[in-house]
């Protein structure tokens, strides 16, 4: 048995390469195993030989040489070369960024390219200061990260977006503490993110009432229990507003539980014509206190 190639000769005593009877068994496998192999037999009135071609399969080198062109506002392309594949066609790219403030150090996922090529148009957020790296997979698996790009900073703009899951909780029946999702840093589109809050008695002729924090709670006091708001919220940073809000139906002293040492109490609400009433049991107990 023997091997054709730059490599050595096979060494029978290498502890990797066993042959037993008609088998050739090679364990750690490496490019370097890779070769046109011959086996020959011979006896005291013939030999016979014959040859294959052995070709070890890996995955991809790293890509290489990233950079970029048609620089945008919002939008860069990426251009890499692509690595040896090992005898094992590339079927994909991953492209990875890094840039999250809330967590630096941390690769994410962005894009995938289909294999055969090398360059792709990535969306990108405002005020985002990115960097990239690709990796190359084949059938055998995925390569080592490429080296990151350069830097790749975008310009701020206004919020995309504005907060969701608004909701209210209440520590007392005349109270709205209203709470919202806060915009996460890809979100948030530039520097000095507020939230501008406004509310008004549903259906009444009034005006709206405005706040802006910088968190994502705020604390309203209302003259009546268990009465409905239309509530807006809004995000704005130093480069404008976020679109027009959609307004969300939220209830003065909701969510509050008017129960107290071991008592039961309720409430009827008369605003606009209709009837709202809630009673609440505690032990057996009732009571009842008319608005």
């Amino acid at each position: 048995m023997s091997r054709t190639s730059e490599a050595p000769l096979i060494n029978l005593r290498h502890l990797r390469i066993i042959i037993d009877g008609a088998n050739l068994t090679i364990s750690n496998i490496s490019l370097e195993d890779q070769g046109i192999y011959c086996c020959s037999a011979h006896t005291d009135l013939d030999n016979a030989a014959d040859i294959t071609q052995v070709t070890v399969l890996d995955v991809p080198d790293p890509p290489e040489n990233l950079h970029f062109s048609e620089r945008q506002n919002r939008s860069v392309r990426l251009t890499w070369e692509a690595g040896d594949d090992h005898n094992s066609n590339i079927s994909e790219y991953i492209v990875e960024f890094e840039g999250n403030k809330e967590e630096p150090g941390r690769w994410e996922e962005l894009t995938t390219v289909q294999g055969k090529k090398t360059t792709v148009i990535l969306p990108l957020a405002p005020f985002v200061r990115y960097q990239f790296r690709v990796i190359a997979v084949n059938e055998v698996g995925r390569s080592q990260p490429s080296q990151p790009s350069d830097h790749h900073e975008t310009p701020p703009a206004a919020p995309d977006r504005n907060p969701q899951n608004i909701r209210v909780q209440a520590s007392q029946p005349k109270e709205m503490i209203i709470k919202w999702e806060p915009l996460k840093f890809m979100e948030q589109n530039g520097p000095g993110l507020e939230y501008r809050v406004t509310w008004k008695p549903q259906g009444a002729p009034v005006e709206w009432e405005e706040e802006t924090v910088t968190n994502h709670t705020l604390r309203v006091m209302t003259p009546a229990v268990y009465a409905p708001y239309d509530v807006k919220v809004q995000a704005i940073n130093q480069l404008g507003s976020g679109p027009d809000p959609q307004s969300v139906t939220l209830y003065s002293g909701e969510n509050y539980k008017l129960v107290e040492n071991k008592k039961s109490v309720g409430w009827k609400n008369t605003s606009q014509r209709s009837e709202l009433s809630k009673i609440f049991r505690t032990k057996n107990l009732w009571e009842w206190f008319p608005p």
